[in-house]
């Protein structure tokens, strides 16, 4: 199990990363909505953000996803390493079903207190890791994204570990149209 230390104007602020299991469901929902709440306010209609968050982190799309852990699926968390083990973050990539290939970001989110602290970059190192030592054949060539065009913190983040622009298209959430980007990071 992966530990990251990351120091943050000169204080410790220890967390952890691990695989994600079926009993982080209720936390990852906590994570998500409150995540969602603070990054989307300005960009998705309240009605758009709950149902995306009520279908997206149902407790039956979040068992699916952690149970094919390590197999076409890696779904990690960030825990503090305080007594409560907070959750503050995770992230999750899927091997995408074509001939050669591609490995997709879908989830990566991290609670507004622990932005900038090394939890996002510590979560997504450790799936590209994970995705590096598949064997080859398996192992993806690239690690797609999709964004909200508007989401201007989410695409410098991006940007900054080497992510390339490649496309802009418009998603059909329910009940509203979102601007989006598409970026890849040859991996």
């Amino acid at each position: 199990m992966p530990v990251t230390n990351q120091v943050t104007q000169g204080n410790k602020t220890p967390f952890r990363l691990r695989p994600a299991n079926l009993a982080d469901t209720g936390r990852i929902q906590a994570v998500a909505s409150v995540t969602w709440e603070a990054t989307y306010t300005e960009i998705v209609l309240p009605e758009v953000r709950a149902s995306f968050i009520s279908n997206s982190y149902s407790d039956q799309s979040l068992r699916i996803s952690i149970s094919r852990e390590g197999q076409d699926n890696w779904f990690w968390v960030a825990e503090s390493t305080g007594p409560d083990h907070e959750m503050i973050g995770f992230a999750q990539v899927y091997l995408r079903p074509t001939i050669a290939p591609d490995a997709e970001l879908t989830r990566i989110y991290v609670l507004p207190a622990w932005q900038k602290k090394g939890v996002g970059n510590a979560l997504l190192e450790a799936l590209i890791q994970e995705l590096r030592a598949l064997r080859p054949g398996l192992r993806p060539p690239r690690l797609y994204l999709s964004v909200a065009a508007e989401n201007h913190q989410a695409i410098a983040f991006y940007e900054q570990r080497g992510f390339q622009f490649k496309s802009d298209f418009e998603a059909n959430l329910p009940g509203q149209k979102l601007a989006m980007q598409e970026f890849v990071l040859e991996i």
